[in-house]
């Protein structure tokens, strides 16, 4: 949904309906998790996926009929949010949900390899909930934390709302509490016979890659491409640099010895060294190990682990401590070029990260 956002709002702001698919629920090995969704604009083209193969072709014909449903909605006025967070959809926007039970025989009827079952929702977002939309996306700009939730009533949303994961959208005295924010998307169950759909659109955490070398150079932007928010930190200029890194989150150049001062590291964020000697790399990793970070990565030899390793236990640390330490960094895939060396460290982030989701609450 994150990178769906700015084009809703600029569909909307041009007085444009556009339709949406998203996966509520899915069991079995369906090809795509809850969150997943498609976007169908008026001239035809998607962004998105839900699967992909039939599934999405038969999604896409459901998003063709809601499109043309919601046509004559267009000229509706703007709905204020209420509370700065909640709105409720108009009425003349059509919606629904569609349960695909994939057997055996439906796979095979479905042209797909993959079976299980898929819960779709369809919906049409007519130019009547930009001030929503274009909230989203104010918040995420900000690189504040954002959840979506929409509740269902049988099969038709029937309010949208915002939050930051700290506080719930305001409510009325005489209506149900919001499930708990989590960091996968979900479909829970509310008072009422309702269902809320709750889904982090954007969860603010960031990627601190220590050294701007030939590999972080590789790293970066790899990072920058697959949601993670990499801060790049050096004490040289000529590497510390928005030319060098002009997707990066930040560019910070500083003293190794600032980084207590002025980086606040927490449970969600992870760290990547690569610095230009031993000594940095020490001098970071033994700063890191009293973060909480969920990842920390530490590239270099065998050699040099073992000699770091038997230092940092001289300084206190214990097997436990080091046993957090990814090192060498990355899946062991045989890489030797710094671009190879990016994707295996990439990929072990991925399922580091995955990894750390399920284990939230």
């Amino acid at each position: 949904m994150k990178t769906l956002i700015p084009v809703i709002v600029r569909e909307l702001a041009a007085g444009r309906s556009a339709a949406l698919a998203t996966v509520l629920e899915s069991k079995g090995s369906a090809p795509r998790g809850a969150g997943a969704c498609m976007l169908l604009l008026q001239d035809g083209t998607t962004a998105g996926t839900v699967g992909g193969g039939v599934l999405e072709h038969r999604a896409l014909l459901e998003l063709r009929a809601l499109l043309s449903q919601a046509a004559v909605s267009n000229a509706a006025a703007p709905l204020p949010l209420q509370n700065g967070s909640r709105v409720a959809p108009p009425s003349t926007a059509p919606c629904r949900v569609h349960e695909y039970h994939l057997t055996q025989d439906d796979v095979e009827n479905l042209g797909m390899v993959c079976g299980g079952n898929v819960s779709l929702l369809y919906q049409a977002l007519t130019p009547a909930l930009l001030p929503f939309f274009s909230a989203a996306q104010a918040r995420l700009a900000s690189g504040a934390n954002l959840w979506l939730a929409r509740t269902l009533e049988g099969g038709a949303v029937i309010e949208y709302a915002l939050s930051d994961g700290r506080t719930e959208p305001t409510v009325a005295a005489d209506e149900p509490p919001y499930p708990p924010f989590g960091r996968k998307a979900a479909l829970l169950a509310a008072p009422g016979g309702r269902r809320v759909f709750v889904e982090p659109v954007s969860l603010a955490s960031h990627t601190y890659v220590f050294g701007g070398g030939h590999v972080a150079q590789c790293v970066a932007p790899l990072l920058a491409q697959l949601d993670f928010a990499p801060v790049v930190y050096d004490d040289r200029p000529e590497f510390a640099s928005r030319a060098l890194f002009p997707t990066a989150a930040e560019v910070i150049c500083a003293p190794f010895s600032q980084v207590d001062e002025r980086l606040t590291v927490t449970p969600d964020d992870e760290i990547v060294i690569m610095t230009r000697g031993h000594a940095n790399d020490l001098n970071i990793l033994t700063r890191a190990l009293r973060t909480p970070a969920y990842y920390i990565g530490l590239i270099g030899s065998r050699t040099k682990i073992a000699h770091m390793k038997s230092l940092l236990l001289r300084e206190g640390f214990t097997e436990a401590d080091f046993a957090r330490v990814h090192t060498p960094i990355g899946l062991p895939i045989l890489a030797e070029t710094p671009m190879e060396i990016a994707v295996s460290v990439a990929a072990q982030m991925i399922l580091c990260r995955a990894q750390h989701a399920e284990a939230k609450p």
